[in-house]
């Protein structure tokens, strides 16, 4: 490894070291199992065994041992410990894959401490690295991108990786993965993106991903979607067993609601807008392709005073409504999100103030601005 190399793993270990790594900073994330382990039902290594042998040699066998300890800590989500076993490798004498195991530690370590941007920029590589490494560099390269708000990063990484992936088990989890990050994005970027210039493989993604969109408000047409799909892309590595269980658990999860109450607040000065989704909701009902679904739709004012939402939420379950939409109200919602369950699927058109339980049966949708500027930038980046 050049000089120049060196010294930019050594900025990047000192920027990655200078940041404290504090409570509010962690993030929940996968911590990964010690693979040997569980494939020969032997213990896992302990971090201490190589802490050790580090303390018993001298660099660069030191500077091995010190990243395999700092490894297994991260594997359990020690990042702290991990922090330091790193720090105490001598860069100046570390070999060349001593310091590239380095750069993917120190990323791994940025990741789960929830710096997924200071991940992506410690993974700058000049040289070409063995297949296994490309896999796992993507793996957290793609994991750092949907962790940052760039679904799309993510699905582009992890269709570039998937060639390299031989074990069907992982490349199953590969493919689930870029339709879980694919499915984060709306439908109009969806269809921006058929437009652009894809490598075919990720355009696929995206057109599945469509017919899917497209199946959730017209589930008649799904499987039709589904069959022209595979016509356009009979040697995609979702065509045969990905799209029927993507057909079949589509079908599953419909339970389509026969009264649908919506709370919102006709009077007071939020009015104009609770007039203009009112109307949305009712194009959308008189627009719907599937015309043999009409539930009954009924709307309840909730006026201004927020306090008051589970009078009108009561009335809503007492009229026999099996799906609520709303409050409007961001301190409505909060109301109903210190409970622990409600009595039917509710979709909130706000968010709730720090909430910090888990409501069954609590969906929250906003249209906040930052929501807005996130998909914005999302864009500038993709066009550069």
């Amino acid at each position: 490894m050049t000089l120049i190399n060196r010294v930019l793993v050594y900025t990047l270990v000192l920027l990655l070291t200078a940041c404290a790594i504090t409570p509010t900073e962690r993030k929940e994330i996968v911590v990964s199992p010690d693979l040997t382990a569980l494939e020969t039902g032997l213990p896992p290594e302990q971090p201490e065994k190589f802490i050790a042998l580090a303390q018993q040699t001298v660099s660069p066998e030191k500077d091995r041992h010190l990243a395999k300890a700092a490894e297994l800590f991260i594997n359990r989500g020690m990042f702290e410990a991990a922090q330091q076993q790193l720090q105490q490798i001598s860069v100046e004498y570390a070999d060349a894959d001593t310091l590239t195991r380095l750069q993917i530690l120190s990323a791994r370590i940025a990741l789960g401490t929830g710096k997924p941007r200071q991940a992506l920029n410690l993974l700058n590589f000049s040289q070409i690295l063995p297949v296994q490494l490309q896999i796992e560099v993507s793996e957290i390269r793609a994991t750092a991108f949907l962790n940052a708000g760039y679904p799309l990063e993510a699905a582009k990484t992890r269709v570039q990786m998937d060639s390299l992936i031989t074990d069907e088990t992982l490349k199953a989890h590969n493919h689930q993965t870029i339709w879980e990050a694919l499915s984060l994005l709306p439908t109009t970027t969806l269809n921006q993106l058929t437009e652009a210039p894809l490598h075919t493989e990720l355009l696929g993604w995206i057109e599945l991903a469509k017919v899917a969109k497209l199946g959730q408000i017209d589930w008649q047409h799904l499987q039709e979607g589904i069959i022209n799909w595979r016509k356009r892309y009979p040697k995609h590595p979702a065509s045969q067993f990905f799209t029927e269980q993507l057909g079949q658990k589509q079908i599953e999860l419909l339970d389509h609601p026969s009264h649908i109450a919506v709370l919102l607040p006709f009077t007071g000065q939020y009015q104009q807008a609770a007039a203009a989704i009112r109307d949305g909701l009712m194009a959308a009902y008189y627009q719907h392709p599937d015309i043999t679904y009409r539930p009954k739709i009924t709307f309840i004012d909730t006026g201004e005073n927020p306090l008051a939402i589970w009078n009108h939420y009561h009335k809503a379950t007492e009229m026999g409504a099996d799906f609520v939409i709303g409050p409007f109200a961001k301190t409505a919602v909060s109301s109903l999100a210190q409970t622990s369950q409600l009595d039917v699927p509710t979709l909130t058109l706000n968010y709730a103030q720090d909430q910090v339980n888990i409501t069954e049966n609590l969906f929250q949708f906003g249209l906040l601005p930052e929501d807005e500027a996130r998909q914005v930038a999302e864009m500038a980046y993709r066009q550069g």
